[in-house]
């Protein structure tokens, strides 16, 4: 689970930067490929931070319901001499939620340095396979996939029918345009996901998605750039 806090007051709801909840999934294979869980992205320029503790805690919930082990929590590191301070805190509150995180899983990176260059990484990890996103789908007639005997792969298939909530389309948009949006902390959340500390390249290749059924997206598709267009920060 990674976050991005930017806690409002009664001055500035609804301006400025978002709170934020990113949720990846690792594939139990040693592939290094990792799930965005769309369900439980989370993200609000108007939450007070009682208001983020809750939704934190109903993601850990979740979680916990279809028995998924949480291994870390990151966030950035609270400025002005106040380490730790937020992170004891939410730890207390989780407890009392009867959700047991140790000390050393909620992990604090310094984010604002090379925070670009830290986004731009993680896309490269995209554009190699390695990230996946998890949509549901609407009402869909299209055809399965099926193996093709002259080629001995599957068929490439883009089902139209796919749901992209609107906070997708935003954390597409500040991925693909890291240096034009004035809002990135979506992106700069999801980032964590491949930090060394939780995440390094498997030995074995991630695999073409093709032969699992699904077609691997990469950052210059004409799709996701369709997802990045028309929305607000």
């Amino acid at each position: 689970i990674h976050i991005d806090t930017a806690f409002k007051n009664k001055e500035n709801i609804g301006r400025g930067d978002d709170s934020a909840i990113v949720v990846w999934l690792k594939d139990a294979r040693n592939n290094g490929v990792l799930y965005l869980d769309t369900e439980l992205l989370r993200a609000s320029n108007a939450w007070r931070e009682e208001e983020f503790n809750a939704e934190l805690i109903k993601v850990c919930l979740n979680l916990r319901r279809r028995g998924i082990y949480i291994r870390a929590v990151t966030d950035e590191v609270e400025p002005g001499g106040k380490e730790g301070t937020y992170k004891n805190r939410i730890l207390g509150l989780l407890r009392t939620g009867g959700i047991v995180i140790g000390v050393e899983q909620f992990m604090q990176f310094n984010r604002i340095k090379d925070k670009k260059s830290r986004i731009r990484t993680a896309a490269g990890h995209w554009a190699q396979g390695y990230a996946r996103i998890l949509l549901n789908k609407g009402e869909c007639n299209c055809p399965p996939p099926y193996l093709d005997p002259l080629t001995n792969k599957m068929t490439e298939t883009r089902c139209p029918h796919f749901i992209v909530p609107p906070v997708v389309r935003k954390m597409v948009n500040q991925i693909l345009k890291v240096d034009t949006v004035t809002h990135d902390d979506l992106a700069d959340a999801a980032a964590d996901a491949f930090t060394p500390k939780l995440w390094r390249p498997p030995d074995m290749s991630a695999g073409l998605g093709s032969n699992e059924g699904t077609v691997v997206r990469r950052p210059w598709d004409d799709d996701l750039k369709d997802m990045g267009k028309a929305i607000s920060n």
